[in-house]
């Protein structure tokens, strides 16, 4: 008896010390998965807007300018994720160096109790939303984000379940839009709210 206690005792032991270290490794695993300074600068270049009726929130709006720095960022997070090798890292730059040099493309987080208000994609949507620079004015396109929940919050750690995730498009290359400040506006029935966008480095 004393025998098999102190063998159940001794695997006990065991079980704990290999949960422990799938979990160590498991941590380990996931911080070297963020290229260097990934958390940083996506922190730094989002920016958000809050409008309130009173004590009820309208709205909470989160956007991430994907600029050439933090399309190459990105990309370098995906391949490191999902272990591209160099041919499919290099066929996703290039794709994406096509699409930036004709669009400027925005990450939206968007939060609203009201169903009314959460539609900023679809065709009756009750938002404008246009940005402001060098004196020209774009108009945005909103697509929402197809991508599953736990893609984009590796993306962006500050999109939440409680979020709607939605890209939204600006018909001028990335790098003329990202070379200067430009005021980002979202206007609608409830409320009309501005964001200043800083020169993206």
């Amino acid at each position: 008896m004393l025998q098999r206690a102190s063998n159940t005792k001794k695997f006990r032991m065991l079980v704990a010390g290999v949960s422990l270290l799938v979990v160590s490794c498991s941590t380990i695993s996931r911080q070297n998965r963020d290229p260097e300074h990934y958390i940083d600068y996506l922190q730094d270049h989002t920016y958000w807007v809050k409008s309130y009726s009173g004590l009820v929130t309208n709205f909470e709006m989160a956007v991430t300018p994907i600029s050439n720095r933090a399309a190459d960022l990105i990309l370098q997070k995906k391949a490191m994720v999902y272990e591209w090798p160099a041919s499919k890292i290099q066929q996703e730059r290039d794709e994406d160096q096509q699409q930036r040099a004709f669009e400027y493309e925005m990450f939206v987080s968007f939060f609203s109790n009201s169903r009314e208000l959460i539609n900023l994609a679809d065709a009756d949507s009750l938002w404008k939303i246009f940005l402001d620079q060098d004196g020209k004015r774009y108009e945005a396109k909103l697509v929402r984000a197809t991508e599953k929940f736990p893609e984009l919050n590796n993306r962006f750690p500050h999109f939440t379940r409680w979020a709607k995730g939605f890209w939204m498009k600006f018909a001028v290359p990335t790098h003329i839009a990202e070379q200067s400040s430009a005021v980002l506006t979202i206007t609608g029935p409830v409320d009309s709210r501005q964001l200043v966008i800083p020169k993206q480095n």
